[in-house]
């Protein structure tokens, strides 16, 4: 019976890489660390990581973007993380 299961876990595959984008934003493609770049971060709430972000670097916020990218993934932080990314962009080229 390891056909079926090998087949289904195939299409499964199949159908996870076709709804992947084809191109990766800049900053999924940098490697994701092991540990969180801040301390007890997979305990942290949203609001809590939000008032640490203004003291972070663009480079620790592309870190920890990478970090929840390839761990939880969850929508809301790595939106977050992305409008973060933007507007410290932004404010660099001003």
């Amino acid at each position: 019976m390891a056909a079926p299961t090998s087949a289904f876990t195939e299409a499964v595959e199949e159908t996870r890489a076709a709804e992947q984008p084809a191109e990766k934003a800049p900053e999924e493609s940098a490697e994701a660390p092991e540990e969180a770049p801040l301390p007890n971060y997979d305990s942290l709430t949203l609001p809590s990581v939000r008032a640490r972000l203004r003291k972070l670097t663009i480079d620790q916020v592309r870190q920890l973007r990478a970090y929840e990218a390839a761990h939880a993934n969850r929508p809301e932080f790595v939106r977050m993380f992305d409008n973060r990314v933007a507007k410290l962009e932004a404010q660099s080229t001003e």
